[in-house]
C-alpha cells in the first residue's frame, strides 16, 4: 500500500510534507504527499513524480484512493519509485481558509501548484506527470503552459479527464457547466450551519439531487464555531470557486494542443457517459491526435482517449479503466517500447527486410536457371489519418510464406514485461479467391497490431503490418523475412483447379476455393468419394497410422436449417444488449459451469436460502412443476414463477451474493446494476437510462437476474416532496416490472438498506421479500469456519461471541486482516513458519473492526456496515 503523509502546514513548522515557504500566502497550507511501496523511505535518484488535482467543489481527499493504487501500478510496471502530491486548490477545503492573492483564476491556482510541489518535493523542479480532474484537468494546461512559458522543462505528460480543453458555453441547459453553475447557485442557498448531514441531504434532495451528489457535497462539511454558531459550515469558498468556473468557461488551450511543447504528452480523456462533449470538440481532438500522434524535435504529441463505463467522475465510476490508459502511457515514456516510429525509420526497416527476401530471391533463380526472374516488388509503407502505418511485404515465390507466419506469431504472442493487458487472437480462411490468415493483438503497452498473410492461388503471398509499429513491431519484419527464405512453400496441383495444398516439413494443408458452402460441400463429397476409390496404400504414408476410416460420411449434409432466427442473430441481439449494459455502467456476469457456484460460499443464513429455493430458484430450474399445479388449482393458468423479489437488509449480509448464485444456478447471466448505471449523476436522463436498460436485459433468451442495487435511492415514497424527475423514473421502473415476459427466465431482484422509504407501489410488485439480517452468535461461528477452518469449534463459538453486530462482509475481512498479520510476522521471524493464524490473531482484527465501526459508522445500523 502506498506511503501517505496527511499534515496541514503550520507557519514555522517542518511537517512531512517537505520545505515550505512561510512567507507565500497564497500557496495552499494543505496537501497529501503519497508515495509508491519502493518510495516510503524517501526519494531515489529514479523516483518519478506526479500530482493530482482535484475538480471544481471538490478537494484532494477525493482522489486519494484512486492515487494510492495508481502510484502502485505505476512501479509495478515501470520498475520505477513514484510519489505524488496531492492538494487542495484555492478556494476549496482546507486551502480555502487561506487569504489568496486574488484574482481567482486558473493560472493563480497553476502558480500555487508550481510553487506548492517545489517546495514539497525538493528534489523536483517539476512533475514528471500532471493528471487534473474536470477544472483541475485545465489547471494542468495552463500550468504545464505557465512552466514552459517560463523556460523549464514540462512534464513529459499531462493527463485532462473529462475536461473540455475549449471553450465552455455556461449558458447550454445540457452542458454540465451549466449543472456546476446551478449546483454552486443551491448549495449557496443552503442555510448555514448546519444540525448534521442528513439535513443536508434532506434539502438536497429536495432540490432534485442524486444520492450520490448528495454523498459528494456532504463530505465537504465541517464542523466549526463561526458567527453564526457552532456547527456544520461548507469548507470551500464558494464565491471564489465561481470565479475560477468562469474562468474555466473562458480558457481555450486548442493552441496549446495543437502545438505541444517538446518533450510534453498531452493526453485528453473523454468519459464516454458525459454530457459535457459535442461532436464537434471531440472531431477536433481525433483530428489533433491524427496529425500529432508522433513526437519531432520541435514538438511534442496530442492523444485522444475514450473511457467506457464512465460518467463525469472517472475516478470513481472507472477508476481502473483511468489506470489502464495512465500505466501503459507511463511504460512508453519511460522504459517501454517508446513512441510510434517515423515514417522515414518504418521505411528503412521495410527496405532492409525487402533486400534479405530480393537477395534471396535472386540466388534461387540464379540455382534454377532460367526458372524465374527473382524479382521481387519493393515493399509499400501507407499511413492512415489515425496515425497507423501500414507495411505490406511481398514475398517471393518459393518462399515459405506459412514460417514466417508463425514466427511472427510466436513473438508477437509474448507480453511485454511491464504490459497488464495483452491478448492474441488469429483467424484464418477463405475469402474472395485468396487464403488469408491473421493476427490481432491487443497490448497496453505496444499498442495494437494486426499481421495478415494473403495468399493468391498463384502462389503470390504478401505479409501486411498494420499499427502505430513500435520499434519492436518494426523488428517483425525482419523476422518474417528470415523465416520466410527457410524453406519452400506452397505448391498448386494441376489435377484439381480448385484445391491448393500447402506441403512443409512438418506440416500438411488442403486449401479449396469455390464460390460458396454448397459447392465446397458438393465438392468434399466428391473428393470423398475418389478418396474412398483409392486402395489404403496409396492413401498411407510408411510411416502413418493405418486408419482407413473414410471422412466426410454423406450422412454429415442431409441436416435441414434451423427454422426461426437463425442462431447468430440471436447472439448478434445478445451481444448488443451486453454491449449497451456495460457502457451505461453495468455489469454482466456469465454464468460459470455447473457447480462452479453454491450455497457453499454463503455460510449460514439457511432460513433465507430455502425462501430463495423456494420461491425463485426452483421455478427457475424446474418451472415444468409450477405451471402443472398453477393448471390444476387456477381457471386461467398462468406463470407462478415472480417477475420480482426484494433482498432488504444491512450491506455486507448476502444479497449480492445469493444473487450470484440464483443465476448460476439458474444457468442465466447476472446483470448487476448499481445506483449510478440507473441514476444519472444529474437529474433529466435517469428515466431514460433506466429503460434503455430494462429493454436491453430483456434481450436475453433464456432471461437473466437482474439485480437493482441500493434501489432506495431510486424508489423512495411518492408524495408533495418527491421530485418529478424522481417520480418519472420510478414510474418506467413499474411499468418494466409489469411486463417483463412470464415465458422468459427473468427475476429482477432489487436490494435495498431501507424498506421502510420504498414507494407503496413498487412494494406491491414484489412477489415476495427475504430479510438478511445480521448473522446471530450461531451463524456467525458458521461463516468463520468458512474462512478459519482451522481453528477449533471452542475457538470459533469465543471469536463469534467477540464480532458482535458484525455482518458476513465484516467476517471475512477480519478474518484476512488475521491472516495478512500472521504473515508478517512470519516473515519477521516473530511466530513459526508453516504455522497458522490463532485465535488470538482473529480477536485482535475483531476488535480493531469493532473499533472502527464505533469511529466511522456508515448506515443506521452503525455495526455491520462495510
Amino acid at each position: 500500500m502506498a506511503a501517505c503523509a496527511l499534515r496541514p502546514a503550520r507557519r514555522g513548522a517542518r511537517p512531512l510534507l517537505g520545505r515550505w515557504l512561510s512567507t507565500a500566502v497564497d500557496i495552499p497550507l494543505y496537501s497529501e504527499r503519497l508515495a509508491s511501496p519502493g518510495a516510503e523511505a524517501g526519494p531515489t535518484p529514479d523516483t518519478r513524480t506526479m500530482c493530482v488535482v482535484h475538480g471544481v467543489l471538490g478537494t484532494g481527499r477525493n482522489l486519494a484512493t484512486f492515487t494510492r493504487n495508481l502510484l502502485r501500478q505505476a512501479e509495478e510496471a515501470t520498475g520505477r519509485p513514484w510519489q505524488a502530491v496531492l492538494l487542495d486548490q484555492r478556494c476549496h477545503g482546507r486551502s480555502a481558509s487561506v487569504h489568496s492573492r486574488p484574482p481567482n483564476t486558473l493560472l493563480t491556482s497553476a502558480q500555487d501548484i508550481s510553487r506548492l510541489f517545489r517546495n514539497a518535493l525538493a528534489y523536483a523542479d517539476r512533475p514528471d506527470v500532471l493528471i487534473g480532474h474536470s477544472l483541475g484537468g485545465k489547471v494542468c494546461l495552463e500550468l504545464t503552459r505557465y512552466i514552459a512559458d517560463a523556460g523549464r522543462a514540462p512534464p513529459a505528460q499531462t493527463w485532462v479527464l473529462d475536461a473540455l480543453p475549449f471553450l465552455a458555453d455556461p449558458t447550454q441547459t445540457s452542458s454540465g457547466v451549466a449543472d456546476t453553475f446551478r449546483t454552486m447557485e443551491r448549495v449557496a442557498s443552503v442555510p448555514q450551519p448546519l444540525p448534521s448531514r442528513e439535513a443536508l441531504y434532506a434539502e438536497l434532495e429536495k432540490m432534485g439531487f442524486s444520492k450520490a451528489i448528495q454523498l459528494w457535497l456532504g463530505s465537504n462539511l465541517r464542523q466549526q464555531t463561526r458567527s453564526g454558531g457552532p456547527g456544520l459550515y461548507w469548507v470551500f469558498d464558494l464565491a471564489g470557486a465561481r470565479e475560477m468556473l468562469v474562468d474555466y468557461c473562458k480558457k481555450d488551450y486548442s493552441k496549446l494542443l495543437a502545438n505541444p511543447p517538446p518533450g510534453t504528452d498531452f493526453h485528453i480523456v473523454r468519459a464516454m457517459n458525459s454530457d459535457r462533449w459535442a461532436q464537434a470538440d471531440i472531431r477536433r481532438l481525433k483530428q489533433y491526435e491524427a496529425q500529432l500522434s508522433q513526437p519531432t524535435p520541435d514538438r511534442g504529441t496530442t492523444h485522444y482517449h475514450e473511457l467506457p463505463n464512465a460518467g463525469h467522475w472517472v475516478h470513481v465510476d472507472n477508476p481502473q479503466g483511468v489506470m489502464d490508459l495512465i500505466v501503459p502511457a507511463l511504460v512508453r515514456r519511460n522504459e517501454g517500447a517508446g513512441p510510434p516510429a517515423h515514417t522515414k525509420r518504418v521505411k528503412e526497416v521495410a527496405e532492409a527486410s525487402w533486400k534479405q527476401l530480393d537477395e534471396w530471391a535472386h540466388r534461387q533463380s540464379a540455382q534454377a536457371g532460367a526458372g524465374g526472374s527473382g524479382v521481387v516488388p519493393r515493399p509499400s509503407v501507407t499511413q492512415a489519418a489515425d496515425g497507423t502505418t501500414t507495411v505490406a511485404l511481398a514475398l517471393p515465390e518459393g518462399s515459405n510464406p506459412q514460417r514466417a507466419f508463425v514466427a511472427v506469431r510466436s513473438v508477437v504472442a509474448r507480453p511485454h514485461p511491464g504490459s497488464r493487458r495483452h491478448s492474441v487472437t488469429d483467424t484464418s480462411g477463405l475469402r474472395g479467391g485468396h487464403y488469408d490468415a491473421e493476427i490481432r493483438r491487443v497490448s497496453d503497452v505496444l499498442g495494437p497490431l494486426t499481421v495478415r498473410l494473403t495468399r493468391d492461388l498463384d502462389g503470390a503471398s504478401v505479409l501486411e503490418f498494420t499499427g502505430p509499429l513500435t520499434e519492436p513491431d518494426l523488428q517483425l519484419l525482419m523476422i518474417a523475412a528470415q523465416a520466410a527464405c527457410a524453406g519452400q512453400g506452397w505448391t498448386t496441383p494441376s489435377r484439381d483447379p480448385h484445391v491448393f495444398v500447402w506441403d512443409d516439413e512438418d506440416e500438411f494443408g488442403l486449401g479449396v476455393r469455390l464460390p460458396g458452402l454448397g459447392a465446397f460441400l458438393q465438392h468434399m463429397q466428391e473428393m470423398a468419394r475418389d478418396f474412398q476409390a483409392l486402395g489404403a496404400e496409396d492413401l498411407i504414408g510408411p510411416d502413418e497410422e493405418r486408419d482407413a476410416a473414410p471422412f466426410f460420411p454423406p450422412k454429415r449434409f442431409d441436416a435441414v436449417a434451423p427454422q426461426g432466427a437463425p442462431e447468430s442473430t440471436r447472439d448478434a441481439d445478445e451481444a448488443a444488449a451486453e454491449k449497451l449494459l456495460v457502457e451505461h455502467g453495468a455489469t454482466v456476469v456469465h454464468p460459470g459451469p455447473p457447480g462452479s457456484l453454491d450455497w457453499g460460499s454463503l455460510a449460514g443464513y439457511d432460513e433465507q436460502k430455502r425462501q430463495i429455493e423456494d420461491t425463485i430458484l426452483l421455478s427457475l430450474l424446474r418451472p415444468e412443476v409450477y405451471r402443472a399445479i398453477a393448471a390444476g388449482t387456477r381457471r386461467q393458468p398462468g406463470a407462478s414463477r415472480p417477475r420480482a423479489v426484494l433482498f432488504e437488509g444491512p450491506p455486507g449480509t448476502g444479497k449480492t451474493s445469493s444473487a450470484r448464485v440464483i443465476a448460476t444456478q439458474a444457468g442465466v447471466p447476472l446483470v448487476y446494476l448499481p445506483l449510478e448505471a440507473i441514476v444519472s449523476k444529474w437529474y433529466g436522463e435517469a428515466e431514460k437510462r433506466l429503460a434503455a436498460l430494462l429493454t436491453a436485459c430483456e434481450a436475453f433468451r433464456d432471461g437473466c437476474i437482474v439485480f437493482l442495487d441500493e434501489v432506495d435511492s431510486l424508489a423512495t415514497a411518492r408524495g408533495e416532496g418527491m421530485h418529478e424527475a424522481t417520480r418519472r423514473t420510478l414510474g418506467v421502473l413499474l411499468r418494466h416490472l409489469d411486463g417483463f415476459d412470464a415465458d422468459k427466465r427473468t427475476v429482477v431482484i432489487a436490494a435495498t438498506n431501507r424498506r421502510a422509504d420504498l414507494d407503496a407501489a413498487l412494494l406491491s410488485r414484489f412477489a415476495t421479500s427475504v430479510h438478511f439480517g445480521l448473522p446471530g452468535p450461531e451463524d456467525r461461528a458458521r461463516i468463520l469456519e468458512h474462512y478459519a477452518k482451522q481453528l477449533p469449534p471452542e475457538d470459533l463459538r469465543r471469536l463469534a461471541e467477540a464480532s458482535p453486530g458484525l455482518a458476513g462482509r465484516d467476517l471475512r475481512d477480519i478474518c484476512e486482516q488475521a491472516e495478512r498479520r500472521w504473515a508478517s510476522k512470519t516473515i519477521r521471524g516473530e511466530v513459526k513458519e508453516g504455522t497458522l493464524p490463532d485465535v488470538e490473531a482473529y480477536l485482535e482484527a475483531a476488535a480493531q473492526r469493532l473499533r472502527e465501526k464505533a469511529v466511522h459508522p456508515t448506515t443506521p445500523w452503525a455495526l455491520g456496515a462495510t
